[in-house]
């Protein structure tokens, strides 16, 4: 079972105008736009569908697949009214499946509390609210109860989580893993953290001050569990959670074999709901591209549908840029909310760029950033940026920068930051590798007009800055140039990643050598070195290293980025201490 659709009328920032609907995928889901607009409302109301009994199948924490409504939102006495508030169309995820109905209406009820509740998440139990705002199924002719679905549904709030530095006290107990799901749990983290340590044992952490909170964080050889960083401990809760339906459904399935499942466990759907609000929250931009590739692929492994909310560029980037996102069929729907005179309005973006311009044109009304903006021509840019922050830079200066992807030309970038640099008085440019030669650059000069200026030709200008990234020359054609060159045994293809996603030598190299050897060619016919080939000739070669780069797999192009970086350390080396430089301008400036 799947939710194909909910509906959602006179609810929350959900009040006035027409009812709001949002058309959901069977895999994953994306709410994205400003804040205060319902986002986590509606994975609530999503989660609050289901539930299943611990009898049948628990997290891995020990806690029930369930998601109840008031544990997520609490009850605002000046604004909640009861009444029915949503509908949610269900659809089969396969033809096993019985749906007794095809919608479920849901009412609000405004009830006193349950006292035998433990004390909630807050911080004195004397605030919390006298009543609670329960969301309930109506009773219908083919389901006569109020109950929910038998359908396993949980709930993470990443951005909420409390730090284990800051409790009174912490206790720790182990994860109940088996070898086989141990294994993947720890494959999976390293492999999304970029981390070398394999030996890691997972521990659940259960603060005095927060006691319905059980975090997941990792103990090393070189660290324990409460050592962990908040990007560490929010990625353990979600690997958690995706292998705790695994385990449920790897059990459901082996009592279905058997003919030793309940009829009450016949009557339930199979997959589940998973919902995380803000994923993004402390995870740096390459590690939210594999979390996001290895959520794509269990969603679709167990039948898990995935709704998440984010506000991260880079991430919506790579679903643009892969065709996940489309209109109908795509394995990926992502939505973007936003006030309006009638209530809240849901637009479907079918562009990177529309995106994109809506989310910028909300983060230049902050009076005060968060982050320096950093503005780079596309998506293949921001990643080697990403991987430079990454491996000379640690994970706090991710907390400092925000990496924006414009999706336009060089020239174009800087006319538009010099048409309207109060809109990035907290923004700097970092433009391809190929634009910082001689012609280009003064090409790039005559354009770009006070107070952004290029980087140590005008001298220091408090930040307002066009730096380059490494290198001469496009970067694919780069990191082509660099790879074609190395050994065939070189380490880049004998690295444990690269020889998971079987990217060697013949798969990366051998299979385009010809196809290179023509692209350099072309004009040399003709008469002309091999130097001065003609425009022409460097275009088939742009275009060919763009096309096999296109082909990489996803998951490969930051491990080579990082050894491009190191083939050209001295000049990598000077670009970062530029960017720290100027990136440090500019927070003095606006005063971050």
């Amino acid at each position: 079972m799947y939710i194909k659709k909910i509906l959602i009328k006179d609810f929350r920032a959900f009040k006035g105008g027409n009812p709001t609907k949002i058309p959901l995928s069977k895999n994953i889901t994306v709410l994205t736009g400003h804040n205060g607009v319902g986002k986590s409302t509606i994975l609530a109301i999503l989660c609050n569908c289901g539930e299943l009994k611990k009898k049948y199948g628990t997290h891995l924490n020990g806690t029930a697949f369930r998601g109840d409504f008031p544990d997520i939102i609490k009850y605002d006495p000046t604004g909640d009214t009861s009444g029915e508030k949503v509908i949610l169309t269900l659809g089969q995820s396969n033809d096993d499946e019985n749906l007794v109905v095809s919608t479920l209406s849901y009412r609000a009820a405004i009830q006193s509390p349950n006292r035998s509740r433990k004390a909630t998440d807050s911080e004195d139990d004397s605030k919390e609210p006298s009543k609670r705002l329960r969301l309930i199924p109506k009773p219908t002719e083919q389901r006569k109860t109020e109950a929910k679905l038998v359908w396993p549904t949980y709930y993470l709030g990443l951005s909420r989580l409390y730090p284990a530095g800051e409790s009174v006290s912490v206790s720790e107990t182990n994860i109940k893993f088996d070898e086989e799901l141990l294994e993947e749990y720890q494959a999976a983290y390293c492999r999304i953290l970029g981390f070398k340590e394999k030996d890691l044992e997972p521990k659940i952490l259960r603060l005095s001050d927060v006691p319905k909170k059980r975090g997941i964080s990792v103990a090393t050889a070189n660290y324990g569990s409460l050592a962990n960083s908040a990007g560490q401990d929010n990625l353990g809760q979600i690997l958690a959670a995706v292998l705790s339906f695994r385990k449920l459904k790897e059990e459901r399935d082996k009592r279905r074999e058997d003919g030793n499942n309940s009829n009450e466990e016949k009557e339930s759907f199979s997959g589940g709901l998973l919902a995380i609000d803000e994923i993004d929250a402390t995870l740096h931009p390459a590690a939210q591209t594999r979390l996001y590739y290895y959520l794509l692929e269990q969603s679709r492994k167990l039948d898990l549908q995935i709704v998440f909310t984010t506000h991260s560029t880079s991430l919506m980037e790579l679903m643009y840029s892969k065709n996940h996102i489309r209109e109908g069929a795509g394995t990926t729907q992502l939505y973007y909310l936003n006030r309006s005179s009638t209530g809240v309005e849901v637009t479907k973006p079918l562009t990177f760029e529309e995106i994109s311009n809506k989310l910028k044109s909300e983060m230049v009304r902050h009076d005060k950033p968060k982050k320096v903006g950093v503005l780079v021509e596309d998506g293949v840019a921001a990643t080697v940026l990403n991987v430079i922050a990454e491996r000379y830079g640690d994970y706090k200066l991710f907390s400092r920068i925000e990496i924006n992807s414009v999706s336009k030309g060089a020239e174009e970038t800087c006319k538009i930051v010099s048409t309207f640099p109060e809109k990035f008085y907290d923004t700097f440019v970092v433009l391809d590798p190929d634009k910082s030669e001689s012609q280009e650059r003064k090409k790039l000069r005559t354009i770009l007009r006070s107070p952004f200026h290029i980087h140590r030709d005008d001298g220091d200008k408090g930040g307002y800055s066009v730096l380059f990234l490494p290198g001469k020359l496009p970067i694919e054609l780069e990191l082509w140039e660099m790879v074609q060159s190395l050994e065939e045994y070189d380490y880049l293809f004998e690295c444990e990643d690269s020889l998971r996603l079987n990217c060697n030598y013949d798969s990366v190299v051998i299979p385009y050598t010809q196809k290179w050897v023509k692209a350099k060619k072309s004009d040399l016919d003709a008469g002309k070195s091999e130097e001065h080939d003609g425009y022409g000739a460097y275009t088939r070669r742009l275009e060919f290293s763009k096309n096999w780069f296109r082909k990489l797999p996803p998951d490969f192009v930051p491990i080579l980025v990082d050894r491009w970086l190191e083939y050209n350390g001295t000049e990598v080396d000077r670009f970062f201490e530029d960017f720290i430089g100027v990136l440090d301008q500019v927070e003095s400036r606006v005063k971050i």
